[in-house]
Parts: structure tokens; sequence; C-alpha cells
């Protein structure tokens, strides 16, 4: 499958909070880095994933990349009690999975 569909289910997996999806699109030792919390192996990953996912409103994707190993979806995040942020996720792939995840987003707004 194509990284863009890749991509595109792992967002929507992430905002429901589907940690079945999640768990099937990373790599064993996926990693995570973002503003406020950083996670690795698939487990930890996952679990913090759906977390997030839990305390999502909305995510409205404004712009999705891809090439064969990367895509970065740049988006309006709103969580519950807060108003939308723009934020920027990176996904690197590696043998049709996520191997690392990184997200950007101003957490003191």
């Amino acid at each position: 499958m194509a990284t863009a569909d890749l991509a595109q289910q792992f967002h929507t997996a992430l905002v429901s909070g589907d940690a079945d999806t999640l768990g099937s699109l990373v790599t064993p030792d996926v990693t995570f880095t973002g503003p406020v919390a950083h996670a690795s192996g698939a487990e930890e990953v996952v679990r913090g994933l759906a977390e997030m996912g839990s305390m999502t409103t909305s995510d409205d994707v404004k712009v999705q990349l891809s090439d064969d190993d990367n895509a970065l979806i740049w988006s309006e995040l709103a969580t519950s009690g807060s108003p939308a942020i723009p934020a920027a996720t990176w996904l690197r792939f590696e043998g049709g999975k996520i191997a690392e995840i990184q997200t950007v987003f101003n957490a003191a707004r």
C-alpha cells in the first residue's frame, strides 16, 4: 500500500483512538517524539496515540504530502476545551509500516 494511503489510515485511527489499527500500522520498534511526550516501542507508542485520540475533538487535515518513505500531515488539531491549533506530523516508513513519528505543535497555545 502507498505511504499516502497508510498515512491516511494512521490519521483516521489516531483521531478515533483506534489502538488496534494504530498497532497494525507501526513497526515493533517505532518511536514517537512530540512537544509533550516521547515514546518508544509499539506498545508504548500506540497507548500514547490512543490516549491522544481520546482527547481529540477534531483534526482537520489541510495538506498531506508523501513520497516512498515519508508522509507529512499538516492539520488543525482541537482537543476538548481548547481551540484548534496548527499541527504537523511526519511519518517515516520502513517495510510498509511506520517506524518513526514526529509531531510538532505549540503546546503552550
